[in-house]
């Protein structure tokens, strides 16, 4: 009986480690909602996700900036022209790493101008995204916040 009692707590135990260690993996990917910020003000809510075709993506879900909030994407290509910016794809084609810490080989775009970049993503820390927009050897890089 004391062994049926001593296997049932290790399973138990295995259990709860394995859902601890689960959640902190999955807290450790780039896939998740962040805070996008702009001249050093909150702009934006996106959210990163995988889509079907095993490539990643990124939306705004929510937008901060009343004059954002406002704009449509005149001068966006594609199926983005002419739509508004809640739920816009901004970033497309990620690649991610096999630690789901980093993402390369998508793009970004830049709805005031509707000019998309090549851009690369990753962890800095649990909390902290960067994403690096660049065309040849000119680059910029914002720091995005993880959403709670």
């Amino acid at each position: 009986m004391k062994s049926l009692c001593s296997f049932r707590k290790s399973i138990w135990s295995f259990f709860l480690i394995s859902l601890t260690c689960s959640t902190y993996a999955y807290s450790q990917t780039i896939v998740g909602k962040w805070k996008a910020y702009e001249n050093g003000r909150l702009s934006s809510l996106i959210e990163i996700y995988a889509g079907q075709d095993g490539r990643y993506y990124g939306k705004m879900i929510e937008i901060y900036d009343a004059d954002l909030a406002k704009k449509i994407c005149e001068k966006c290509p594609g199926d983005r022209k002419n739509k508004g910016m809640k739920n816009l794809v901004i970033l497309r084609d990620l690649k991610i790493s096999a630690d789901k810490k980093s993402a390369d080989g998508g793009l970004i775009l830049a709805p005031d101008t509707g000019k998309e970049y090549n851009c690369k993503i990753w962890l800095e820390d649990n909390n902290t995204l960067k994403m690096r927009a660049y065309v040849g050897f000119l680059y910029g890089t914002r720091t995005w916040e993880k959403a709670q």
